[in-house]
Order: C-alpha cells, then sequence, then structure tokens
C-alpha cells in the first residue's frame, strides 16, 4: 500500500558507475555508488543527461512527468548509457517501492531553484515535442557517429530543412536569388511540412537547441543553426507570420543568455551567423512600415 498521494516524479537509477557526472535540467553531480536517481520531480518535459568520466562524452535524453510517474533505468556497461529495463514484471514492483519511499533515501531532491530558469529555457518543448523528435532506440542516445570538439553527432527525427539546390531547377535565376536574400519561402515550405504550426516549428528549435547545450549533441547545433538562420533571414515572413516572429525573438533572448561566450568566439562553430543574422532581422524590422513596426514593437513588449 503507498503511503501518500505523490504530486511529483521519481527517476529510479540502478547501477550507475559512482564518479560519473549526473544531471537533470540545469544541475549536474558526481555520483557516489550508492546514488539511486532523482525525487520530487516536478511535472513536465526535463532532460536527464550523464558524463563518462573517461572519454567525458554526454549522452541525453528528454523524459516527461505527470505527478506520480516513475521511470526507472539501468545503466549499460557496454555502451556507457542508461536504458530501460527488460523485465516488465521487475520493473513495475520497482515502481512500487519507488512509491512507497523504499528508495528515497537514497535519491537526491530535484534541484528547484533552478526550476524557473529550466521553465525558461525549455518553454516550448512539450510531450508532443518529444514523442516526435527523440529516438526509438536509446531513449535519445543513439550510437556516437562522429565528434567535433566535445560535440556529438547523434541520430535524432528532426525535419528536412531544404536548402538552394531545391530550387535549383525549378526557379529562374532571380527567384533563385530572391530566396537566398530572403527565406520565407522557404519557411513557408517547413511549416507546410509542420501542419502549419508555429508551435511545432518553436518546439523543435527548442529542443535541438537545449540537446546542444545540455547534451552537447553536434546534430541538434546544427538543426538549432539552420532553424533559427532562417528565422534571422526573412523578410516578407515578419508581415505574413507575425505571431512566430514575435515568439521567436522571445525565446532568442532566451537563449543568448544560455550560449557559453566561447560560441562567439569559434568560428567553427557558429559560423559568423547569429552576428549577421541578427543584423538582417533588425534591419528587416526597420523596414517594416511604420504603422507595422509600431504594432510590432507593442505585441514583442506584450509578450514579455
Amino acid at each position: 500500500m503507498l503511503k501518500k498521494e505523490c504530486k511529483t516524479s521519481y527517476l529510479l537509477i540502478i547501477g550507475i558507475p559512482r564518479e560519473m557526472k549526473f544531471g537533470i535540467d540545469y544541475m549536474t553531480w558526481t555520483v557516489t555508488s550508492k546514488f539511486m536517481g532523482i525525487k520530487n520531480i516536478p511535472p513536465g518535459v526535463h532532460y536527464i543527461h550523464t558524463t563518462n568520466f573517461n572519454s567525458n562524452a554526454r549522452i541525453g535524453f528528454f523524459i516527461s512527468t505527470k505527478p506520480g510517474t516513475v521511470i526507472v533505468k539501468t545503466w549499460d556497461d557496454t555502451n556507457s548509457f542508461l536504458t530501460n529495463m527488460n523485465n516488465k514484471i521487475l520493473e513495475e514492483k520497482i515502481k512500487r517501492s519507488t512509491l512507497n519511499e523504499d528508495f528515497d533515501k537514497y535519491m537526491g531532491l530535484y534541484p528547484y531553484e533552478t526550476l524557473c530558469n529550466w521553465k525558461r529555457l525549455s518553454i516550448f518543448i512539450t510531450p508532443k515535442i518529444i514523442s516526435k523528435l527523440s529516438p526509438i532506440n536509446l531513449n535519445g542516445s543513439s550510437s556516437e557517429i562522429k565528434k567535433y570538439k566535445n560535440f556529438r553527432k547523434i541520430d535524432q527525427y528532426y525535419t528536412s530543412i531544404p536548402n538552394f539546390y531545391c530550387y535549383k531547377d525549378d526557379c529562374t535565376p532571380q527567384q533563385i536569388t530572391k530566396i537566398n536574400v530572403d527565406k520565407t519561402e522557404m519557411l513557408e515550405q517547413i511549416l507546410k511540412n509542420m501542419s502549419n504550426s508555429y508551435n511545432n516549428y518553436l518546439g523543435e528549435l527548442n529542443y535541438a537547441f537545449v540537446s546542444f547545450l545540455l547534451g552537447q549533441c553536434f546534430e541538434s547545433l546544427d538543426q538549432w543553426r539552420q532553424m533559427t538562420e532562417i528565422l534571422l533571414d526573412c523578410e516578407n515572413g515578419l508581415e505574413t507570420h507575425k505571431e512566430l516572429f514575435i515568439r521567436f525573438i522571445d525565446l532568442l533572448h532566451n537563449q543568448l543568455k544560455d550560449i557559453p561566450y566561447d560560441f562567439f568566439k569559434d568560428p567553427l562553430l557558429n559560423r559568423n551567423f547569429l552576428q549577421s543574422g541578427l543584423v538582417k532581422l533588425l534591419r528587416n524590422l526597420e523596414n517594416l512600415k511604420r504603422d507595422e513596426r509600431m504594432e510590432f514593437q507593442y505585441l514583442v513588449n506584450a509578450s514579455n
């Protein structure tokens, strides 16, 4: 019999090696041999990550919790990642024991002092976005393919971003030039593939940023860069997709607070797209008609 109704959730971990670095959302700890996970996790989406003490490679995945949720993971020594239990009957027994607080003394408390920042960082990530984008195998930690510095490239189900060559055979030179100057048409093609949902676009962009920032994932860095660059390079889209850009500007403002300073110094990582892209965005905002610019500014201020 359970001791009380649970308003939070648990992540129970079995067999993680001591001195492994383990993190949830913004916080990271070096665990001891007695560590068995995190309790009192607030409902919502969270990012779990581990860092191998030998290679310093980080692997992470998203979870979504409701009150009373218990997620059980076991450590895979061969591949150095957290995985699901194969024995479902045993897993259910462990979940009941967890809710009965049998493992509480071996579990750390969720760091509520970081919750506001985490909610700000993950504002557009929903269970639906996690279900769509996370790899099925290894819960978002599929095999390492290549590395750039400490960034990993992993297989995610990201939306394909059209490029210049998609238009080469179908467009006139004038149209190709326009597409490279104003990426509104490219944005609208991507939105069409996303059921014309601004939430889907912003959710994927947000998911990619967190995977890059906290999970050190090379593929996510590239997806975030491309999706951000498209919005920074839109001119007509500022008028036709006003709501999207109001929410994007607020999201990007928050993301810029978390980007490491070195990111702006390494041309191989950022390809200078942020500096030049922000200049383009400001120029495009200035090019709006006076009434539209005032309305846009009012809506941006109202959303903050």
